[in-house]
Parts: structure tokens; C-alpha cells; sequence
């Protein structure tokens, strides 16, 4: 299974949730990429990696394993036949300000996060990338980790409780006098 979504949505927190909980080894994609030889540089604090490098490798290193595989280059980094669910977290961009600030990201990056999780980046991508039925979008904002990880276990389990298309943040972007500060 995989978890991806816009940096700050939680992934690594409640993947590791999920993981220990089922029992599943917790593998996340950038620290991977590096041990496959897929890191090609570094821009900032940010490494790059090839995902190419991945996306070849990684299908066999999984071969027979339990996994919650984690990171937002999810879609770029594995073959839709070798994932069987991948939940989207998603986080209402007010919160990611928080988020970001707490974590004191520079201000282009509070922006360029907060428009990729505004217009549905991380969604489209894995919509693009994965059979439908296998997605499920999750909103994590104002909710704890054990409840979440428990709603990515729970359409897991039941594939019929998977849906996505229902979160949307445009609204907020026009709304919010705040964010805009973070927007010019």
C-alpha cells in the first residue's frame, strides 16, 4: 500500500501508524531513492532524485513484502500493478501555513505547497497514475494521527469505502485574506 500527498499532510506520521498497527514494514521513498542510487543532487535542503531509478528498482525490493510505502513521488516512483491501495492525504491549506511556519520553511516554499495541495496536485497526479479503485483522499485537517490512520486501514480493508473528489480547498484560496500574503 502506498501513502502519499502534499508535504506537511501527514504522510510520514501516519504511515508509520498504519505500519506498526498492520504489521507492515514502513518504507519511505526519498531515503529509498538513496540507497538505490537514484539521488542525483540536491537543491536546498531538498535532495532530487531520478525517479526512473525507482520506479525500475523498487518493484523487486517489495517482491513478497508487506509494506506501507510513503512519500509524495509515490505515482513517479511504482508501477500501478505492484500497488494495491494508495490513500491521499489532503490538509486544508490554512492548516499547512501552520504547518509550514512551524517547520519554518522559506516563503516560496509555504507557496508553492500551499497552491500544489490548492489545486489538487498530488490527487491528479495519483489519479493519472493508478487504477481509480485503488485511491482513496483523506482529509487529515484538525484530526489526530490515530484517527486517521485508521480511516487509511479502514478503506484498506474495504474497498468500497474508497472516494475521492470530494475534498476541495479553492474556495478557501479566495476567501482567506491571509493566504494571500502567501500567494504574491
Amino acid at each position: 500500500m502506498g501513502i502519499t500527498g502534499t508535504p506537511g499532510t501527514g504522510k510520514k506520521t501516519v504511515g508509520r501508524a498504519v505500519a506498526k498497527k498492520l504489521g507492515y514494514e514502513f518504507l519511505e521513498i526519498n531515503p529509498l531513492a538513496k540507497k538505490l542510487g537514484a539521488e542525483i543532487g540536491k537543491r536546498d535542503t531538498e535532495i532530487e532524485i531520478e525517479t526512473s531509478i525507482v520506479y525500475r528498482k523498487l518493484p523487486r525490493l517489495l517482491k513478497g513484502k508487506k509494506t506501507v510505502l510513503v512519500g509524495h513521488l509515490l505515482p513517479h516512483s511504482i508501477p500501478d500493478n505492484v500497488i494495491d491501495y494508495v490513500a491521499v492525504l489532503r490538509c486544508s491549506p490554512q492548516e499547512l501555513i501552520k504547518r509550514y511556519t512551524e517547520r519554518r520553511y522559506p516563503k516560496r516554499k509555504v507557496k508553492a505547497n500551499v497552491v500544489v495541495e490548492a489545486i489538487d496536485v498530488c490527487l491528479t497526479e495519483v489519479l493519472m497514475k493508478f487504477n481509480n479503485s485503488k485511491i482513496a483522499e483523506i482529509d487529515t485537517t484538525g484530526r489526530n494521527i490515530a484517527e486517521v490512520a485508521e480511516e487509511v486501514i479502514e478503506k484498506l480493508k474495504n474497498p468500497k469505502k474508497r472516494s475521492f473528489g470530494e475534498v476541495n480547498w479553492l474556495h478557501l484560496m479566495a476567501e482567506d485574506a491571509k493566504m494571500s500574503k502567501y500567494l504574491k
